[in-house]
């Protein structure tokens, strides 16, 4: 959950998910956090129905997105600027932080872009170039298949709080996803009785778009009932989208 919201785990066509994800034909079924957005990771073992809802019998893991107040601590204004590199998968980051406090309004942005490329196994540089790598297809091939990809993410927070005790908010999540790549490692056979394998190319373009709409009032009064109330309501919208083309030649 992100700031009190499932996220998407299956395709909407039961159908479509039994026949065909086996097949490796719906790499993109799932959307996922970015993680320099996230304040707070709370992980609870065992059933959490009653603070997650139904459906976490077997725990939960809940996300809290950041907001303007985490840096505007003894201070009115933040810029910030994150690069990183990770090499498992040669992955590239670039993350920019702003945020501002004017008075009784404050606003903070993430901008956030992930490009890489697959997970490298052991023994990835088992190939000497790129033309024996693209030459090893098959059940044989050893190493991960390539894939491209892309990972981009907006959080825009801006709030009003003209007493201590009530503040206002509004904010957007907006994510995307696009993963391109080459499944080398795929075999087709047309029919049970056909004794060879064909080898082809399949070629993969997956897109996830989480869109998150969130107003938010909190109540910091201290009563004997509670000392902090949070109201929100949200509207979130998720689109997985998952293309597969198999270009099949025979022997």
């Amino acid at each position: 959950m992100i700031d009190g919201l499932r996220q998407s785990e299956t395709l909407s066509s039961q159908g479509f998910k039994e026949l065909f994800e086996g097949y490796g034909n719906f790499n993109n079924t799932r959307n996922g956090v970015e993680i320099e957005n996230v304040k707070v990771a709370t992980i609870t073992k065992g059933a959490d129905s009653i603070k997650s809802g139904s459906g976490a019998l077997g725990g939960s893991v809940m996300f809290e997105t950041k907001d303007a107040r985490d840096y505007l601590i003894d201070k009115d204004y933040h810029i910030g600027v994150k690069r990183g590199y990770q090499s498992m998968d040669n992955q590239d980051l670039t993350s920019v932080t702003l945020a501002g406090r004017y008075k009784w309004f404050d606003a903070l942005f993430i901008h956030t872009r992930r490009e890489g490329r697959e997970i490298e196994n052991y023994f990835y540089d088992i190939y000497k170039n790129k033309e024996q790598d693209y030459a090893a297809i098959g059940k044989t091939r050893e190493k991960a298949d390539p894939y491209h990809i892309t990972r981009e993410s907006n959080l825009l927070k801006l709030a009003f709080q003209p007493h201590e005790e009530h503040r206002f908010s509004v904010a957007l999540d907006d994510s995307k996803l696009h993963s391109n790549g080459e499944d080398l490692s795929y075999t087709l056979r047309s029919s049970t009785r056909v004794d060879h394998e064909i080898y082809g190319q399949r070629k993969t373009n997956d897109k996830s778009h989480r869109k998150n709409t969130q107003f938010t009032y909190e109540n910091f009064t201290q009563t004997p009932f509670w000392d902090h109330v949070k109201i929100s309501y949200s509207t979130q919208k998720i689109t997985n989208n998952a293309r597969t083309d198999e270009y099949c030649s025979g022997p």
